[in-house]
């Protein structure tokens, strides 16, 4: 069963997911407008979140090459 979750939903998961790599709190709106390319955010937070996203499609790529490739 394929489960559906609202913008607010993955914007949560995602601003937790960035507290729990950067050791820092990320605001919901922080990551609703760097999402929405609103306003002027901090080099920090950016970073933080592009960090979150090269372990995102690293974790991603992993995960097709065992899918890919079983032995």
């Amino acid at each position: 069963m394929i489960q559906y979750y609202t913008i607010a939903q993955r914007l949560e998961t995602v601003r937790c997911e960035i507290h729990e790599l950067a050791g820092k709190k990320i605001g919901k709106g922080t990551v609703k407008s760097f999402y929405y390319g609103e306003g002027d955010p901090k080099f920090n937070t950016v970073m933080s979140i592009m960090r979150w996203i090269d372990i995102k499609e690293i974790t991603c790529s992993l995960n097709n090459n065992l899918n890919n490739n079983p032995e």
